[in-house]
């Protein structure tokens, strides 16, 4: 049974968990995140309150082309990106680069680096989830 449900969000009831329209996400630009290159945009699709202090990211990135997001790692954290459209170049520990396609799923953490590039023509999304 939903509860309290209107235009801008959908909540279930007893707080099981939460559900926010597209057009209610958080939207912000980011320049150089981790030292990368470009402007990078952020939709978050839930805050870390909807997801019960569980996780510090969860949302959409886009990358635009010639962009990155530099060489950064996750200690006592879990990062997942799910590609969704687009591609993209995977650096992990500072090995080769892996391409990134849409449908492909990584994830990274225990203090390891990693970074991403979008070496194509077209703008890449992909949706990630930091856990906490």
């Amino acid at each position: 049974m939903l509860c309290g449900a209107d235009e801008s969000a959908v909540n279930i009831c007893e707080e099981v968990f939460a559900l926010v329209r597209k057009n209610n996400a958080f939207q912000e630009e980011e320049a150089c995140i981790a030292k990368g290159d470009g402007l990078v945009t952020k939709r978050y699709g839930m805050s870390r309150e909807e997801t019960f202090d569980k996780c510090r990211l969860c949302g959409e990135i886009v990358v635009p082309p010639g962009c990155s997001l530099g060489e950064h790692s996750h200690t006592g954290e879990v990062e997942i990106f799910y590609m969704v459209s687009g591609e993209l170049t995977v650096y992990d520990d500072g090995g080769p680069g892996q391409t990134f396609l849409p449908g492909d799923v990584m994830s990274t953490g225990g203090g390891g680096k990693h970074s991403v590039r979008n070496l194509s023509g077209k703008p890449a999304t992909l949706f990630a989830v930091i856990i906490l």
